[in-house]
């Protein structure tokens, strides 16, 4: 049988608490929304971890496809903002290592989907 692991998780949630201190810190207008929908996405993936933990693969699984929606809202908030609230090459790093993000957790939800067949 398949077996999914939260170690995969561990790294995907520091990474989203580096970017995290990177915009709290950043001093760009509004940049407490993009923290508040990143804390709730860290929420989100620690719950998925727990689930995965608990072998509640199909519940994990729903919790990762959430938190992939936020932070595609979160990409969308700061993509409206580029050149404007936040410069472009901050805004850059940001969508790309929050695409990083998404990246990372799209392959465990395989996992989880190959554990569910």
């Amino acid at each position: 049988s398949f077996e999914v692991t939260t170690g995969g998780i561990q790294p995907i949630i520091f990474s989203m608490e580096l970017l995290n201190e990177d915009i709290n810190s950043s001093g760009v207008k509004n940049s407490q929304d993009y923290v508040a929908k990143l804390n709730a996405s860290i929420e989100k993936v620690e719950d998925a971890s727990e689930y995965i933990e608990n072998n509640n693969n199909n519940l994990a699984y729903n919790m990762l496809n959430t938190t992939i929606n936020q932070l595609n809202t979160l990409i969308n908030s700061i993509n409206a903002q580029t050149g404007k609230g936040i410069i472009a090459n901050i805004a850059l790093d940001w969508i790309t290592r929050t695409k990083n993000i998404i990246n990372e957790l799209e392959s465990i939800k395989l996992s989880l989907n190959a554990s569910l067949e």
